[in-house]
């Protein structure tokens, strides 16, 4: 199964709860579906052909949510910065690892990111969009094949974490993100 990215959306009168509590925003678990949290009202979800024997509840996610399954991490290598540097905007959205704890086993990695630091994590995203297969290509420091093994296949979540985060910032919100 693997280690696994996903993110929720919230209203920005939650944003002190979302720092502080950012698990009540989303959940520990990423196999556990998001359908339902992070939804501005206006969200509209369109049922997928229930006789389809694919069918997984919706034809697409919600605009208030988002998984990255496993290719978070060569999202994570393409935007981390290089040693001495500054990081760019959207590996704030990236950043982090599962920890290890004697007694608990795994401890996720959890980030509230506030609605007015979304605009600049999209803008990022885009820009890294328009060059991305130069970019991971030769971007990463370690030279690791993409963890997936599809260099389109990480370019289809980036261009679901822009759209997510182009979605987040019109609704004016901030978003939890969880790696687990």
């Amino acid at each position: 199964m693997g280690i696994r990215y996903s993110a929720a959306a919230f209203d920005a009168d939650l944003s002190d709860v979302a720092r502080t509590t950012p698990f009540r925003i989303v959940r520990n678990d990423p196999f556990d579906a998001l359908i339902g949290i992070g939804c501005p009202p206006h969200c509209q979800h369109i049922p997928a052909d229930e006789d389809d024997p694919w069918y997984d509840g919706w034809t697409q996610t919600c605009r208030g949510e988002l998984d990255l399954e496993r290719a978070w991490i060569d999202l994570q290598r393409l935007t981390r910065p290089a040693e001495g540097h500054v990081a760019r905007p959207a590996y704030r959205m990236f950043e982090g690892s599962v920890g290890y704890d004697r007694n608990h086993g795994d401890v996720p990695w959890v980030r509230a990111i506030l609605p007015d630091e979304v605009p600049a994590i999209r803008d990022d995203l885009r820009m890294l969009i328009s060059g991305f297969t130069k970019a991971l290509r030769t971007g990463c420091e370690d030279d690791l094949p993409p963890a997936t093994g599809c260099f389109d296949y990480d370019l289809s979540l980036l261009e679901k974490a822009e759209s997510f985060t182009t979605c987040v910032v019109a609704d004016r919100r901030g978003m939890v993100y969880v790696i687990a």
